[in-house]
């Protein structure tokens, strides 16, 4: 997804500061993330910090980078302790940093303990020894409370990593979950405008669109030299999974909207950038991404692919809806063929195969008791309706073509047919049999979603059950709030208004999500900052809300 075209709102929220805890923590992980960005492309170094992944009870996946200075392949040895110091060796073992992988090296630590905080460190040849990182195994059964934070949307030229500096200064996080956008593939210049850069965000390597796998190294490269997602790495592991712009914007199983005829094969460009992905991911490498992970009896964390496996063609919003009478014959027409694409049984969001997979490990996991299923994914389920009231809030200088759009949505919304045809709402059957499949008896189903900027709470109501949905808005790529010159607050109500299972929104703020689950409630928290533009390490706001296992819909 590129720049969201709905609006929605911000609802004033209650100030949070740091601890000095995290004061402190923040400014010894400052230094050496720094010290790793400025070296990034020097030779003979560990080039970009050290990060861990995909963990389960008893194995973490480790990464680093190292550049020899000759530029071949180096053999690196790795060891992971229950102390920072290394005196209680749990693990050790052997990494290849190969040009073939653009240097970047993984291992997997097993026989670690479970539910355990582990450090790990890389040595080369030489004896230079990597940053010390920190990890954490997940738990092998019981019900213990856990915290996910939950990222998206991290374009780098409109701001500061913020929200991931926040994170990585906490204590109480068990583990990340990215729900794609870490990087973007537009060229300098675009997306964002030199007007929409902040200040020390004047650059971007390589300069141009990302297509061959080199450039999508270099990309990845670049975005890790940041020092506040090196620090965000180095303390807490990470579980990842794509979304579109680490292909192109709008990706699809055969392409994307952002992918020309004149760039070259499709296919050789998705291989290019999955490789990379895998490269400088700390993920565990395989030839598919959705998987399942056990989080003790508290919960099955499950993660989709909604981008590349199965996902026909987006349809759009036929050009008659903004341009015919809506009295016409021809905007007639055209609204009728919207409806029969909106609902081709036929079209898929994850793929037969995909689908068929999710519905039996939604059946397994009920089946062996775990309390939640938390489904992680790229795209929203809600939908976004623009309220008809819209249009006349408009200031006296907004565009012909906005106020055109604010006036015609609501026509569209008003035949139960959405304007965000890229999103769930936009596979209406497939929808239709995803709810479905997480509504049975027995199961407590919570929806994790990114790709909007924006964050949203929904009260998913099917067959007299409900299931939860949070959106988490982007870590500093654009909301609604760019384009919607109408106060947020006036916004939001009417928001809430034209959409019945919409609980809660906000788009003014950038920030990050945390969702701490427990036997009886999962609650998800919106840390929101007020400005991207500068480096700012405290969160400015947070609001919460509530599922219950035991109860009915989704509570402040």
């Amino acid at each position: 997804m590129q720049a969201p075209p709905e609006p929605t709102t911000h609802i004033p929220t209650t100030p949070i500061h740091a601890t000095r805890r995290q004061f402190f923590r923040t400014a010894l992980l400052a230094p050496l993330a720094t010290a790793c960005a400025a070296t990034s492309n020097a030779r003979g170094r560990f080039s970009h910090g050290v990060a861990s992944g995909d963990p389960d009870a008893e194995s973490l996946l480790l990464w680093t980078r190292y550049l020899p200075d000759d530029g071949g392949g180096v053999t690196l040895e790795w060891q992971v302790a229950r102390d920072a110091g290394f005196t209680q060796l749990l693990a050790s073992g052997k990494a290849e940093a190969s040009p073939a992988r653009d240097h970047c090296a993984k291992a997997i630590a097993s026989g670690l303990p479970s539910d355990s905080i582990v450090h790990y460190r890389f040595r080369a040849p030489d004896g230079q020894i990597s940053a010390t990182g920190r990890g954490r195994t997940l738990p092998a059964s019981g019900e213990r409370a856990m915290t996910l934070a939950v990222f998206a949307c991290a374009n780098i030229g409109f701001g500061y990593f913020n929200a991931y500096a926040h994170a990585a200064a906490r204590d109480d996080i068990d583990l990340l979950l990215h729900l794609g956008d870490y990087i973007y593939e537009h060229h300098f210049g675009t997306y964002p405008n030199a007007a929409q850069r902040p200040p020390g965000r004047d650059a971007l390597d390589p300069p141009h669109e990302i297509i061959a796998l080199g450039d999508y190294r270099r990309r990845y490269a670049f975005y890790r030299a940041d020092a506040d997602l090196q620090a965000l790495h180095a303390r807490h592991s990470m579980m990842a999974i794509w979304d579109d712009h680490e292909f192109a914007n709008d990706t699809w199983r055969q392409g994307a909207q952002n992918h020309q005829a004149d760039e070259g094969p499709w296919e050789a460009r998705r291989d290019a950038a999955r490789q990379a992905y895998y490269e400088w991911l700390p993920i565990r490498d395989a030839d598919l991404l959705y998987r399942q992970v056990k989080l003790g009896a508290l919960a099955d964390l499950i993660l989709l692919d909604t981008r590349l496996i199965g996902r026909d063609r987006q349809t759009s919003v036929p050009r008659e809806l903004f341009t015919a009478a809506p009295d016409s014959a021809d905007y007639a027409r055209a609204m009728a063929r919207y409806r029969q694409q909106l609902h081709d049984p036929s079209r898929q969001m994850l793929g037969a195969a995909q689908e068929a997979w999710l519905d039996q490990a939604l059946v397994q996991s009920a089946q062996r008791g775990a309390r939640w299923q938390i489904v992680a994914q790229q795209v929203l389920v809600g939908d976004r309706p623009t309220p008809p009231q819209l249009a006349a809030m408009l200031p006296g200088d907004a565009s012909a073509a906005l106020r055109l759009g604010l006036e015609r949505r609501p026509l569209i919304a008003a035949q139960g047919l959405t304007t965000q045809p890229d999103s769930w709402p936009g596979y209406m059957a497939a929808r239709t049999r995803f709810l479905a499949s997480l509504a049975r008896p027995g199961q407590h189903a919570v929806l994790l979603a990114g790709d909007t900027h924006n964050a949203w709470a929904y009260d998913h109501k099917i067959q007299g059950r409900h299931v939860a949905e949070f959106g988490t808005p982007g870590v500093c790529s654009p909301g609604l709030e760019t384009s919607i010159p109408i106060a947020p607050a006036s916004v939001a109500a009417a928001m809430r208004g034209a959409n019945p299972d919409m609980v809660w929104c906000d788009t003014a703020h950038r920030g990050y999500m945390s969702l701490t689950v427990s036997r009886e409630t999962a609650r998800a928290t919106w840390h929101l900052f007020n400005s991207i533009r500068h480096r700012e390490a405290r969160a400015a706001s947070e609001s919460s809300l509530t599922a219950r296992a035991e109860a009915r819909g989704v509570m402040l």
